[in-house]
């Protein structure tokens, strides 16, 4: 009798322990949701409750153990740059605790009206040699639409598909105006500051042949532009 009182003694002691530390359990229950301008809401439970936190998104086609992150003092985040049609991991941490998914990103096409050679390069090929000899030299992404009658306002992202996989790099805009007054947009960029350099902390190297820009509006691809890079 005094073996299993003392048993019974220690399972009490146990469950109160439990209950005594909740925190132990920290972060669990991440989801993602996509929004309606083509961005995604991450939420997750934490019973640590946490101060700050890491929001960390990555492919598996980039270099191990290397991702992108934003921070939140929230239990909630948006995340604005991730590519629609991609799947990402997506990690939430804080200190020692941290909880993952996978979230593959809602993909569509825009057909509002026609496109087609709405997204245009004022270059479509360059050297990495003359890049690296002149790496501030820029060029034009030019964003076209038809005449419109009135303004129309979306959230929109520039993305860069490289011969290896997709640039973490996204461009991405609140509000991008196509106003009724002009019928383009456009937007000036280096490709080796500005671009190249993101691909080499991706994938540890430049590689060369065919990329392409694509621009979305509310997470719909808009239009694509094509250039090639050379030795």
């Amino acid at each position: 009798m005094k073996k299993r009182g003392f048993a019974v003694f220690l399972i009490m002691v146990f469950l109160l322990s439990l209950l005594a530390f909740p925190a132990l359990a920290g972060i669990s229950n991440v989801t993602v949701t996509a929004t309606r301008d083509g961005n995604a809401k991450v939420r997750w439970d934490d019973s640590s409750y946490a101060t700050s936190y890491d929001i960390k998104y990555r492919l598996d086609d980039w270099k191990p153990n290397y991702s992108y992150y934003q921070t939140s003092r929230n239990t909630n985040a948006t995340l604005i740059h991730l590519i629609p049609g991609l799947t990402y991991k997506i990690t939430v941490e804080s200190g020692s605790s941290s909880s993952s998914t996978y979230y593959t990103v809602p993909y569509g096409v825009f057909k509002e009206y026609t496109t087609g050679n709405r997204l245009r390069l004022t270059e479509t090929s360059f050297s990495i040699s003359e890049l690296e000899d002149w790496p501030n030299k820029t060029f034009e992404v030019q964003v076209y639409w038809p005449r419109l009658k009135y303004n129309r306002d979306y959230a929109a992202k520039l993305a860069l598909k490289t011969p290896q996989g997709y640039c973490g790099k996204v461009v991405s805009w609140d509000s991008f105006t196509f106003e009724n007054r002009f019928s383009y947009k456009y937007m000036t960029y280096s490709m080796m500051t500005d671009w190249l350099k993101d691909v080499e902390d991706d994938y540890r190297e430049i590689p060369t042949g065919r990329y392409q820009f694509q621009f979305f509006v509310d997470g719909l691809l808009y239009d694509v532009a094509n250039f090639v890079l050379y030795r």
